[in-house]
């Protein structure tokens, strides 16, 4: 045991040494023999050499056994402890598990989907992205800076969650699902006279970015009804029927005098959905 203590650290470095330059290759091997033969002679467990009945008689058998047992582990392990300095251990970092980054898409690691920029499983912006939520980054239904349920800006958030006064349902400056264009927030939402319901710049029948807008409107491929940005959840795109019936409802001003009151009541259904 002692021999091995003493030595331990120098064999280790001269490992190494001889892993790097094979000319000192030779100064292992010595010292490994040194340490084997006379550890073999040395170390040897004495039951191995007792007669089976001298053995048996004795009282301290067990001791015997014992010590012989630890000794061979010892010398065991110290042959392979100096074999690994011989010959080093040349471990490299495991091979992905997937072939794309975990961070992003769900089938496509650079873009998406349906859409390069902004589509369905977009990496960046997609379903599946841990830093952009359900269906848009910036202004979706469970995008993390806008989103219902993001972590940083969502629900229950107090900076700019449901009841946050600076963000929330029913802050001034930016209403109820986005801060920037929410639902009833003064500068850009619902009745708002800058920006409302039939304002030019935002409102419902502006060319900018109204219903039938070219670059932001019904089947804008940026940022219209269906875009992953200001759209609806995308379980909703499966249903053509519904697709089909939305300008009808959209020409109802019954159903636009009742909508603050369905947004009202947003909150109840998004709990139970």
């Amino acid at each position: 045991f002692a021999y091995n203590s003493s030595h331990h650290s120098s064999l280790h470095s001269r490992g190494a040494l001889a892993a790097r330059h094979p000319h000192h290759l030779w100064r292992c091997a010595w010292r490994l023999w040194l340490l084997t033969v006379p550890g073999c002679c040395f170390l040897a467990p004495s039951y191995l050499t007792l007669p089976v009945s001298t053995l048996l008689a004795s009282h301290d058998y067990s001791i015997e056994f014992s010590h012989g047992y630890l000794a061979w582990i010892n010398l065991l392990f110290t042959i392979y402890r100096i074999l690994v300095s011989i010959y080093g251990r040349h471990d490299t970092a495991p091979a992905p598990l997937m072939d794309f980054a975990p961070a992003h898409g769900y089938t496509a690691p650079a873009h998406g989907y349906t859409a390069p920029a902004h589509g369905y499983t977009a990496p960046a912006h997609g379903y599946t992205a841990p830093a952009h939520g359900y269906t848009a980054p910036a202004h979706g239904y469970t995008a993390p800076a806008h989103g219902y349920t993001a972590p940083a800006h969502g629900y229950t958030t107090p900076a700019h969650g449901y009841t946050a006064p600076a963000h929330g349902y029913t802050a001034p400056a930016h209403g109820y699902t986005a801060p920037a264009h929410g639902y009833t927030a003064p500068a850009h939402g619902y009745t708002a006279p800058a920006n409302g319901y039939t304002a030019p710049a935002h409102g419902y029948t502006a060319p900018a970015h109204g219903y039938t807008a070219p670059a932001h409107g019904y089947t804008a491929p940026a940022h219209g009804y269906t875009a992953p940005a200001h759209g609806i959840p995308p379980q909703f795109m499966d249903m053509p029927q519904l697709m089909d019936i939305l300008p009808q409802f959209m020409d109802m001003p019954q159903l636009m005098d009742i909508l603050p009151q369905l947004m009202d009541i947003l909150p109840q259904l998004m709990d139970i959905l």
